[in-house]
């Protein structure tokens, strides 16, 4: 019995530690072009409805944080899927969330990834859906990547956008909850 209770205080300590790097990895994010704030689920749904996701689309999330947007999306669709973020905690807590899901068998795609790395960097010429939830000096700095998009891709962003004469913009104004950016590349 004592050992049950030792590996149980173990199992709690373990936790208290992972909960705590978590909280650090987030007050520390604050000092970053995007900080770490989770989308809403209610938000993530209407995006995600939004998108009107379509059979060929590729879809990346750049700043995917704990990967709320490309779980949900990997969970109902099986297009390709990846998720792009700078902080290895968050990419751990992604990992893990997909490893659940995967042992609970509610993905529906089994074409995910999981990137550590700065998405401002990253090359989008392969992908025609973009989520994201970033700052509008980060969408202003994405400006040219987005530009490389294909023909007819699109960009759904919460809350910040971006100007660009190379895109169709469409706002949809949520009640209490800011809005949404629906971007469409031009031919």
């Amino acid at each position: 019995m004592t050992a049950f209770i030792i590996i149980i205080q173990l199992i709690y300590l373990l936790l208290a530690i992972i909960l705590v790097i978590y909280l650090i990895n987030i007050i520390f994010s604050f000092k970053k072009l995007v900080p770490y704030v989770p989308t809403p689920y209610k938000v993530i749904k209407q995006m995600i409805k939004l998108a009107e996701i379509k059979p060929a689309d590729k879809i990346i999330d750049l700043g995917s944080g704990s990967g709320r947007i490309i779980l949900k999306v990997a969970c109902h669709y099986p297009n390709s899927v990846t998720g792009i973020d700078n902080s290895s905690v968050l990419i751990l807590t992604t990992k893990f969330r997909f490893w659940l899901n995967k042992v609970f068998k509610k993905l529906k795609t089994k074409n995910y990834k999981i990137i550590k790395g700065n998405f401002l960097e990253f090359e989008l010429s392969d992908y025609s859906l973009v989520f994201c939830f970033l700052t509008n000096t980060a969408m202003e700095k994405l400006k040219e990547n987005f530009e490389q998009l294909p023909a007819g891709s699109r960009i759904i962003s919460y809350h910040f956008h971006f100007a660009s004469d190379k895109f169709s913009e469409k706002m949809i104004p949520l009640s209490k909850r800011g809005k949404i950016f629906i971007y469409q590349k031009l031919g």
